[in-house]
């Protein structure tokens, strides 16, 4: 009861969302669309106005230029004069031409706003005959206005404003100047992976993970993978599991890893997720996350503090969803494979009125697999989603996502006697039988989007999470006895231990609230992207967990294990706990284009933590039960330089500071004061070649993490220090239409620097972080004749050698695995066989306490798709 009564005062952030959404849609909305009616009135035909003041028709808002004076368009004799703009217009394209005196213009970056396609013209001069702008009113299908006007002393602004979606267009250097060529209005169906503008040719996502704006990440001093929609429909993955193996820089965790959860490393440190920008639940005893509803997945390498807030300093994860589409398109799929897997889901798009102002989306899935070693695996997911555009200046989102998962979790795998894993057959299973991890989640969300005009976009967002856990499993202790080092250090005996299994419920709800602005403006010629924001996170907990105690194993190399929980000696409560935390978070982000080739990032984010728990825990064999709070506070930031001496590269540096405030539903990890902390260094380069057909980044890093939470004397305390050096090279290719390439290397020297319980462990290497890592795929895809649709490809991941614990005493080996994917797609129908470790390798994909998990053998999975 205490726990849903403190939830109410969620209802006070709820309430203010409902009065900033009611006023943003409605009174700012009326007076702008009742400017467009009315400009729409005379202007049926293009022309060009002779009053730079005037509105353009079905524009979200007026354009006023920083500095458009003849006085000052003189003082910067720019080096490009656009004398005159042409429409001209085909039966399924639309050409606009910027002439000007001396010919070539260079090509710039396609931004976009909502509907608005723009392009912003560096050093560049608008000199039309007897007119300041050129203004041309629904000039083709699909299109409601293009314009070019002076928005700066020294840039040119083109301007492109759809109906109902955002144009398309390719950008190319003319005889006379710039030539931008429009297509039909992008429809994109649910394979689609959202896509940015196409420019020289050759289409790009613009993930948002490591700005939270449009910027491209060639202007980015960070390091962001992206996993597409092509490379998780390739590999067959349905999880997120399946699909991180794409990512060398990422690898599984041996913490607190026992397969109910995901629970990953990036660069050596823990890691965060966030789904479509939004922090996402916990990590540690969080939830297994599928990729029913998922685009795409972008990683975001490194610390995330000074936009994100409290974050572990690995990096985070973000799962961006797929969107309602203004095209009906209805796609079912269905599945079985190896170990009794089977399931199917279905993707349900399209308008739910005519003038599709309101548009809907439905993915869902059941699958069940009784899986290898028997760790089954059940989930079932029903995530629908609605979008309404009341007017072309606001966008609201509603979504829901109910998931049930059942899994079944390994914390033994193969255990360790002394420093070697038993030699026992990979399927022996020392798991209790009647273990299982049941977890319900509810996660609502509304994200209102106001385009106030095309340089100013609110945001708000407002996300509610609950999830009920109950978890059955063995606790972490080993199979054996062990016995302490004078150094610290523990062996293990040949002598088999008592066993405890943990029951466990979670109770958690999560409530975030975002409000954000980006503005696009400028200082002389100098231009500015700028991201402010508030964030509220209100988080409650109720936790208790109770151990049974089973007599150890006679004989480990045939093990009898028990069927009920009444076989326990003992049952102690080890915690009953309530927790509630708030953060409070004030950002903000500067990103600063000096020049086309230089260019900058500066931000920062202060936060206010505020912890306060009851309840009862046991320690060793007291049990404490005083109730305490804590508020204390952090400042993140982040700064970064980028030099991009051709348009095909793009140097960079930077520095970012995190703070992670460690929240968890186990009854002692809750530590805040100090937050934990770390500093990152990076260096690197981006490069695109052959207009977009090759890319390939390179980072450098140095990231020293502080205050993690280690155990001295049975408390634990923020007291740990780590340090990760290392390089990552990833590279996709398009060599020819059909065959794409995809791969990366990491490699890394990462070192434990500061354990005061445990000296002789300073210099280690730390848990689960190999020195190198490497992933590799391709397919191909025939692209006409009689087999036309058939593709085929495979791919490689390596791992190397990792250690299980600080000691570095007990280690599991490198591993090397090839999968292959054979392929048949036409437009209604695809078939699909994915063939995976196809060499059988016998390999360990993680640790798990005292013990290695074994990797799954040659295993195949087939997918029949049908598409509406």
């Amino acid at each position: 009861m205490n726990f849903m009564l403190r939830s109410l005062n969620s209802n006070l952030v709820f309430h203010v969302w409902l009065a900033i959404t009611a006023s943003l849609i409605g009174l700012p909305a009326y007076a702008q669309a009742q400017s467009s009616i009315a400009n729409n009135t005379n202007l049926t035909q293009d022309k060009v106005s002779s009053n730079s003041q005037q509105a353009e028709p079905s524009s979200v808002g007026e354009l006023t230029p920083s500095s458009t004076t003849a006085k000052d368009l003189l003082a910067q004799n720019p080096a490009i004069t656009i004398t005159a703009v042409k429409v001209n217009k085909a039966s399924e394209s639309l050409e606009v031409i910027l002439e000007t005196v001396s010919g070539n213009i260079s090509l710039p970056t396609a931004q976009s706003q909502g509907n608005i396609l723009y392009f912003d013209i560096p050093n560049a001069k608008l000199s039309l005959e007897n007119a300041k702008e050129f203004l041309s009113a629904s000039p083709a299908k699909g299109i409601a206005s293009i314009s070019v006007t002076q928005a700066n002393a020294s840039y040119v602004r083109v301007m492109m404003t759809g109906v109902d979606a955002l144009p398309t267009a390719q950008i190319s250097s003319g005889a006379k100047g710039l030539v931008i060529t429009s297509g039909a209005i992008a429809q994109a169906t649910p394979d689609d992976q959202e896509e940015d503008i196409t420019v020289t040719g050759d289409r790009k996502r613009r993930p948002s993970t490591a700005s939270k704006t449009d910027t491209p990440l060639r202007d980015i001093p960070a390091s962001v993978q992206v996993i597409p929609q092509e490379i998780i429909k390739n590999t067959g993955s349905t999880n997120l599991d399946a699909i991180i193996r794409s990512a060398p820089s990422v690898q599984q965790s041996s913490q607190s890893n026992y397969g109910f959860a995901n629970t990953y490393i990036i660069r050596g440190l823990t890691q965060s997720f966030l789904r479509d920008g939004v922090p996402d639940g916990l990590t540690v005893n969080g939830y297994f996350r599928t990729l029913t509803d998922v685009e795409s997945v972008e990683i975001l390498k490194g610390p995330g503090s000074s936009l994100f807030g409290s974050l572990s300093p690995g990096g985070t994860i973000n799962l961006i969803s797929k969107k309602p589409q203004n095209t009906a398109a209805y796609a079912i799929n269905l599945t079985t494979g190896s170990f009794g897997a089977y399931g199917g889901n279905v993707d349900l798009t399209g308008p739910l009125n005519e003038d599709k102002t309101l548009l809907y989306r439905f993915n869902g899935s059941y699958s069940k697999t009784d899986g290898y070693r028997g760790l089954a695996n059940k989930s079932l997911e029903f995530l629908p989603k609605v979008t309404w555009k009341p007017n072309e200046f606001n966008t609201i989102n509603f979504s829901f996502d109910y998931r049930q998962v059942d899994v079944i979790a390994d914390t033994y795998g193969i255990p360790f006697r002394g420093t070697e894993l038993l030699n026992v057959p990979k399927e022996t299973r020392y798991y209790t039988p009647f273990a299982n991890n049941t977890q319900s989640i509810y996660r609502g969300a509304i994200n209102h989007e106001w385009q106030a005009n095309p340089d100013l976009v609110i945001k708000n967002n407002l996300i509610v999470l609950y999830r009920d856990l109950f978890l059955a499993r063995n606790a972490s202790g080993g199979l054996f006895n062990t016995t302490t080092n004078p150094d610290g250090s523990s062996n293990y005996t040949n002598t088999p231990a008592p066993r405890d299994f943990r029951e466990q419920n979670d109770k958690n709800l999560d409530l975030t609230y975002q409000t954000e602005a980006i503005w696009k403006t400028f200082t002389g010629d100098v231009k500015h992207t700028i991201l402010a924001g508030v964030e509220f996170q209100y988080k409650n907990y109720a936790s208790f967990r109770d151990t049974l105690r089973f007599a150890a194993l006679a004989n480990p190399f045939n093990p009898v294990l028990e069927t009920s929980r009444s076989q326990a000696a003992s049952i102690t409560r080890n915690f009953d706990i309530r927790q509630q935390a708030n953060y409070t978070g004030v950002y903000l982000q500067d990103q600063i284009e000096f020049s086309e080739q230089l260019k900058a990032r500066f931000g920062g984010r202060f936060d206010i933590f505020g912890l306060s728990r009851t309840g009862s825990v046991l320690t060793g064999s007291v049990t404490d039960r005083n109730s305490y709070s804590q508020a204390p506070s952090a400042f993140s930031y982040q700064a970064g330089l980028v030099y991009q001496p051709i348009r095909e590269l793009s140097l960079y540096g930077g520095i970012s500071k995190n703070y992670l405030a460690a929240l968890s539903t186990e009854g002692t990890t809750s530590v805040f004061d100090p937050p934990e902390s770390a500093l990152q260094y990076e260096l690197g380069a981006k490069t695109e070649l052959f207009d977009g057909r090759l890319g390939i980044n390179l980072a450098f890093f140095d990231v020293t993490r502080e205050n993690f939470i280690i155990t001295i004397n049975d408390i634990r305390q923020p007291v740990g220090a780590q340090k990760t050096r290392g390089m990552e090279l990833e590279f996709n290719a398009k060599p020819v239409d059909g065959w794409s390439l995809y791969g990366g290397v990491s490699l890394y020297d990462a070192r434990l620097t500061n354990l005061p319980n445990t000296r002789i462990f300073e210099g280690n290497r730390p848990t689960s972080v190999p020195n190198a890592a490497a992933s590799f795929g391709t397919t191909y895809e025939i692209q006409s004749g009689d087999f036309k649709g058939l593709g085929f490809g495979g791919g490689m991941t390596y791992r190397d050698s990792i250690f299980i614990a600080n000691d570095n005493r007990r280690s599991l080996p490198a591993y090397t695995t090839l999968d292959l994917v054979l392929f048949y797609r036409q437009k209604t129908f695809e078939a699909q066989l994915n063939f995976y470790n196809v060499t059988n390798t016998e390999y360990f994909r993680n640790g798990v306490n005292s013990g290695g998990l074994p990797g799954t053998p040659f295993t195949v999975a087939a997918t029949l798709g049908f598409k509406f």
